[in-house]
């Protein structure tokens, strides 16, 4: 009984210890306050889980996982991870007129204890990094909210 109770355990706290290396977060939209909002993250396990508020027609949350990567593919994004630098977020298409009732993207990844924003996507226009780093994570991102979409039909 003591062994059972210490290989629950063991395996509760590996469950409860992975931790967060990108998220992808979606709001908006040309719905006002009854647009569901969407967020991926991807954690050091591979576990990659969707996330999905609702408002309407009462508020709810959901949460479910969505695939899970192989280890080689987790450590690689792990390496990516690592090797980026902090930089401003440059708007790709400047001058171009904005929309407001396109939904909004965040792309953030967790260097560290940091959350670093490594894209966004607002009012119809695309921010990166200056340094033009991440831009295989946001890639990965935007697939795997792709997946989720696809999955729903």
């Amino acid at each position: 009984m003591k062994t059972l109770l210490l290989l629950s355990s063991l395996l509760l706290t590996t469950a409860a210890s992975a931790r967060p290396l990108a998220f992808l977060k979606q709001s908006g939209g040309f719905c006002p306050g009854t647009c569901p909002s969407s967020s991926l993250t991807i954690e050091d396990n591979g576990t990659v889980y969707v996330e999905i508020q609702k408002y309407v027609p009462t508020p709810s949350v959901e949460r479910k996982v969505l695939l899970r990567l192989g280890k080689e593919l987790t450590n690689a994004l792990q390496k990516d991870i690592q090797s980026i630098a902090i930089a401003e977020l440059i708007d790709t298409n400047e001058g171009a007129p904005i929309c407001a009732d396109a939904p909004e993207f965040l792309f953030t990844v967790v260097k560290g204890n940091q959350k670093i924003d490594i894209a966004r996507d607002l009012d119809c226009h695309k921010y990166i990094l200056a340094n033009f780093q991440g831009t295989q994570i946001v890639d990965m991102l935007r697939s795997f909210l792709t997946l989720h979409y696809y999955s729903q039909f």
